[in-house]
Formats: C-alpha cells, structure tokens, sequence
C-alpha cells in the first residue's frame, strides 16, 4: 500500500466528520516530506493511545473503545492493541462510526498532521444551569449581564459560557470546525463571576467542556435577514451538535435589526430600513428555523429590542448603529436569553440590579415589558406602555 504522510486537501473536509466524536485532541506532528510505514505509522498511534489511557489512569479505554487510524486510501479501526477492520474508504469508515458512536475513542483530526488520539469526555452529571452561546459580537452583548440576572432572580448554580468569533456567519463556523481552528475566544460567566483570560480553544472542545444543557447558535448580523444563508452550513453545525451534545437543547438567537440611522454596509441589503431589516429577520427565522426539528427554542431578542424601541427610549439602543448599548442594550438581550432558557417571572428584578448594571429603574422596566411581550409574542412588534 502507498502511501505518504502530506494528506490531500480532501481528508480536511472528509476526516472533520470524523472528528465531531472525538474528545480532547493530541495531535502527533510528522513530517510531510518524508514516506511513512504504515506499520510504523500504526505503531506511533497505539503508543500515543496507550500514553493517553495511562495518563487518565483507565485500563479500560484500550479494551472498550477502538481507534481509527487514517492513511492515505484506508481507515483502519483498533481495538485492545489489535487491528480490527481495514475501510477501504473514509466514507465507509464513518458508516461503522456513526453506527456506534459510543465505543469511538480517537480519529484522524484531517489538520494535515497524521494522526490524532482522544479520550472520551468526562460525564459531569449535576443540577447546575450550563447556557453555551456559539456566536460572535452579538452573543457577547447577549450573554453580559445573564450572571447578574440569573442571580438577581435567586439562582446560584450556573454556568453561562461564550464560544465566539469577531464578526462570524454560520459559514465560518462550519469552516473553523471542518479546518479544526482554535479560534473561538472562550468566555465563562459562573455564578455571576466572570473569566475572561482571552483563551482561544477549538469549538468542538468547548462542546464537550460539559453536559451543556442549552446551546445558543445565530447567523451572523448583516446575513440574520437572508434566508439563503441558512444553509448546509446551519446543518452541519447543527449535525456536530447532535454527535457532541446529542442531550442539549438549541436555541435559535433571533437577533436584532440595526439603529434607523446606522450605517453598516450590510444594511444597505436592507434598503438601510429598519423596519425592512426585522421583518427579513422574521421570515427567516419562520422559513428556515421553525421548520427545523433539530432547533427547539427561539430566543426573540430582535422583538425584544424593537418592543423596546417603541418606548420612550426610541431608537437608542445600539452603541454604534448596531452593537447594542453597553449598559441597557446589553441588560434587555440578556434578560431576554434568562426568560427564554428558565421561563422565570422577571417581574421581581430588583432596585440593586439596575444599579449594578447601571440602568436607570425605568429602564428596567422598559426591559421586562419588552422581554415579556417578546416572550408572548415573538414574531410582531408590541408597542410599550411606557411613553
């Protein structure tokens, strides 16, 4: 059998499906240029497994779970040190994968690298509240002040996390994980404490931190209104959820149209209106994501903001046209995630939460008419009462 160790551009895109079983990744660098025997090649992947299987102290893993080793036209598939089945093709390789999940321990990560070795992640079985938002500039204004809420409304065992990107569509999010990027800046909020050390982590590592209970997706801001762009790569993101979190439940961040007088190029898509921008939104949502039986909860937070719009406060509830104010932009997004996630009365939100957000009282009560209305009705405006 011939074979080399540079792996073509098309085991990137093929050996990624692969990946969405594996766990916690340790990538065995070799070097392009040189043949490899596939003896030889085997040899290195059970030594790095039984390396791994030591290091977590369980003799079970080389018994219990097979490992896939990929070369240049098979797959062979190992268990307990012994070689099990050669596939003639990926394709085929992933059929018997997919058919047993469960006993998958390690595959071939397609980095360009040769090969990859995983353990299975640990089962953490707690009460404890885990929301994972998988977004961008957006996710960050959404999931600010959720801590203080959450808190404010008597919980105490939470955790909310951030899997983000500057400016990310679904399409980059289906490429960073095809490609295995670390480029997910992770945040984590726990218990209304925040840490925010900038680590960078690959996404299909920050999916299996945890038994996430919610995961949160959206398309990026200027494409929330284009149906066409809820696509295959909605679907293959959705399809790494299902093999990584199959018992979490999606959510849909319906998002927000920008300010009337933004000047974004993208809402020039739009016409530059407003009102144009959301009603897009709204079909998008109703075309695309209501149909989808893989997403169960929608998080109206772009009515939430225009129900508030129609207040008082007007048309002031973005920074810069389009990110959301700081202060009380930010505390209606998320105020609006915590009713979606928990279904609680927000009714009772406290005077010392709007000082520790630092919002005015009426602008809370802006917020908790809005999100309550949103949460009756998300697909139409509700004008606020308080004018």
């Amino acid at each position: 059998m011939k074979t080399k160790t540079a792996i073509i551009c098309a085991l990137i895109a093929i050996v990624a499906v692969l990946a969405i079983v594996a766990g916690v990744v340790l990538v065995l660098h070799h070097n392009s240029d040189d043949e490899v025997d596939p003896a030889v090649a085997l040899q290195t992947a059970r030594e790095a497994y039984r390396v791994y299987a030591t290091k977590y102290s369980s003799t079970t893993y080389m018994s219990e779970y097979y490992l896939y080793v990929a070369a240049e036209n098979c797959v062979v598939s190992i268990r307990n040190g012994q070689t099990q089945q050669v596939y003639s093709s990926r394709e085929e390789a992933i059929a018997a994968i997919f058919e047993n999940p469960d006993e998958v321990v390690a595959v071939d990560t397609g980095d360009g690298k040769l090969f990859a070795c995983t353990i299975p992640p640990k089962t953490v079985e707690d009460d404890t509240l885990s929301v994972l938002m998988i977004g961008n500039s957006f996710s960050q204004d959404t999931i600010e002040y959720m801590g203080d809420i959450a808190k404010d409304l008597g919980m105490s065992d939470f955790i909310f996390a951030n899997a983000h990107i500057g400016g990310c569509s679904l399409k980059m999010h289906a490429d960073s994980i095809k490609a295995h990027k670390k480029n997910y800046c992770y945040d984590v909020n726990e218990n209304g404490e925040w840490r925010k050390d900038g680590r960078m982590m690959v996404l299909e590592d920050v999916l299996q931190q945890r038994q996430w209970d919610y995961i949160s997706i959206q398309q990026v801001s200027g494409l929330s209104g284009v149906s066409s762009t809820y696509n295959q790569d909605l679907e293959y993101l959705l399809s790494v959820l299902q093999a990584l979190t199959p018992d979490a439940t999606v959510i849909w961040n319906m998002t927000w149209a920008y300010q009337q007088d933004s000047t974004p190029p993208d809402f020039s898509r739009y016409g530059c209106d407003q009102k144009t921008m959301y009603n897009d939104i709204l079909t998008a949502v109703q075309e695309k994501i209501l149909v989808n039986d893989r997403i169960a909860l929608v998080n109206p937070a772009g009515t939430a903001v225009q129900n508030a719009r129609t207040s008082a406060m007007g048309d002031t509830f973005t920074r810069d046209g389009y990110h959301l104010h700081l202060k009380y932009g930010r505390f209606l997004a998320g105020l609006m995630m915590i009713k979606t996630v928990t279904n609680k009365d927000i009714s009772g939100l406290t005077p010392a939460l709007a000082a520790k957000v630092g919002i005015a009282g009426k602008q809370m009560q802006i917020a908790i008419e809005a999100v309550n209305a949103a949460d009756e009705t998300p697909f139409a405006v509700t004008e606020s009462t308080y004018k």
